[in-house]
């Protein structure tokens, strides 16, 4: 166990929405953990294709490819497009199959997801950095969109996987930032094909993060939604509740935590992703292995990146199957 604590428009579509709404708003898990299961694995469909752009090369001397990977909408059936980055040594390699899979934070793709990528790299894993699947916009006033992009989240990354499967890497894990270790965590305990993980700053419980969550965009939502429907902060929580079906704790059993090796990034004094939030992440998947940083969201994924990238690529490097 690595233990690290620092100093802290048409009719078929309004078809398809009615289904999705009739889905989503029923009350909060009504559905048990098993059928939920089922319901998500009925939308994700594994057939794709796939098209890869011109090399170039990264800083780290990586070889750098656009792809796309053509899919299913989990929600609207319609075709969608996966966009990301692929980071592959420059030279052939005996790991090439192994990979791993790099969820952005909120905004996007930046230069830290960037610099994780040359790091596995520059070992010999291959890399790919998701950067979009939404196909359309969504309500940000409905409470349902945390649940549709829960799912479109989690079959993007089921997709990609089935990617990776069929160009020759067998073995993947997961690194996610923020917002990309939440859709992480789903795809961590929904897929068999993943078996480590890593989350930095990312929590367990969507309707207390959004419910608590200081992080500006997330704050006036919040504001908005409670003066629209006149709701205090506890009406909110409740209606945010009522409204998520998509979490980790439902799937989570002790034969998952023997067989997931997962790694947590906590900040222990985070607005953005509440603390609380990261610690039952941490405690659902087992109290595995864990660094700690005392500063804020935004410091803490700095300071992994700068002072802790080691720990962090080793243990996916260790923990990807042979």
């Amino acid at each position: 166990m690595i233990t690290i604590r620092l100093a802290r428009v048409s009719l078929l579509f309004v078809a398809v929405t009615l289904f999705i709404s009739a889905f989503f708003s029923a009350p909060a898990m009504a559905t048990p953990p098993p059928a939920l299961a089922e319901l998500l694995a009925k939308r994700y469909d594994p057939r794709i294709t796939f098209s890869e752009g011109e090399t170039r090369e990264s800083l780290r001397h990586c070889r750098v490819q656009d792809t796309f990977v053509e899919g299913t909408d989990p929600l609207t059936g319609g075709k969608r497009s996966i966009s990301m980055k692929q980071y592959r040594a420059q030279l052939p390699v005996t790991t090439e199959n192994r990979a791993v899979i790099i969820m952005p934070p909120t905004g996007g793709e930046n230069i830290l997801d960037d610099e994780w990528a040359n790091q596995f790299c520059s070992r010999g894993i291959r890399v790919v950095v998701i950067q979009s699947f939404v196909t359309i916009e969504d309500s940000e006033i409905d409470l349902r969109m945390y649940d549709r992009n829960a799912l479109r989240g989690l079959v993007a990354i089921r997709q990609t996987i089935d990617f990776l499967n069929k160009t020759g890497s067998q073995s993947v894990g997961i690194l996610g930032t923020s917002l990309g270790a939440l859709q992480a965590s789903f795809a961590t305990v929904i897929d068999p094909r993943l078996n480590t993980a890593v989350f930095i700053a990312g929590g367990l419980g969507l309707a207390d993060i959004a419910a608590g969550s200081n992080e500006p965009i997330q704050k006036q939502l919040r504001e908005t939604r409670k003066q629209t429907w006149k709701l205090d902060q506890a009406g909110y929580l409740a209606a945010l509740k009522n409204a998520i079906h998509v979490d980790v704790g439902p799937f989570i059993d002790e034969t998952l935590k023997s067989k997931k090796k997962v790694l947590s990034v906590i900040a222990m004094s985070d607005s953005y992703v509440p603390t609380p939030t990261q610690m039952r992440l941490y405690e659902a998947f087992g109290r595995q292995s864990v660094l700690t940083f005392e500063g804020d969201h935004v410091d803490s994924i700095k300071k992994t990146s700068m002072f802790k990238s080691l720990p962090v690529v080793n243990f996916l490097i260790q923990n990807l199957r042979k």
